[in-house]
C-alpha cells in the first residue's frame, strides 16, 4: 500500500514535470502520528507477548524540496543522496524524471527487505 501512495506522489511531481532529485527515507513522513498495537510473533523467554506499533494510516507527504528542478532546466552534475542516486548521474550522463523513480526503487527495497542499503550500488564512483 505505501509503495502505491509514494509512486502516486511521484506521478503527481512529475506530471508537473518536477524532479525532486533528493529522495531518501528522512524526506518521506507519515501524514499521522497515530498508531495501533498490534501483538508481535515474537515472545521472550517468559512468554510474555510482545507487541508492534502500525500507523493507522499509510498516508505520506514528501519534504525538502530545496534542491527540485523542473525538467527543462539546465540541472547540476550531481544530485541524490549517494545510497540512492541512479546509475546515469554516478556514470555523468545527466538525469531526469527517471532519477527520482531509481530512488523509489532503493527505498522500497529497503522498507521490504527491512535492511539498509548501507553501500551505494556503485560504491568505488563519486
Amino acid at each position: 500500500m505505501l509503495d502505491h501512495l509514494f509512486l502516486s506522489s511521484k506521478i503527481d511531481m512529475h506530471e508537473l514535470r518536477l524532479i525532486h532529485t533528493d529522495l531518501k527515507p528522512e524526506n518521506i513522513l507519515l501524514v499521522s502520528s497515530e498508531y495501533i498495537k498490534v501483538p508481535s510473533s515474537k515472545k521472550n523467554s517468559q512468554d510474555e507477548i510482545h507487541f508492534k506499533c502500525l500507523p493507522k494510516s499509510s498516508a505520506i507527504k514528501l519534504i525538502d524540496f530545496g534542491s527540485t528542478a523542473f525538467d527543462n532546466q539546465e540541472h547540476t552534475s550531481i544530485v541524490s543522496t549517494r545510497h540512492y542516486r541512479a546509475p546515469e548521474i554516478i556514470l555523468g550522463l545527466g538525469w531526469s524524471l527517471p532519477c527520482d523513480i531509481w530512488s523509489v526503487g532503493c527505498i522500497l527495497v529497503e522498507l521490504c527487505s527491512v535492511r539498509l542499503l548501507v553501500m551505494p550500488v556503485f560504491p568505488l564512483l563519486p
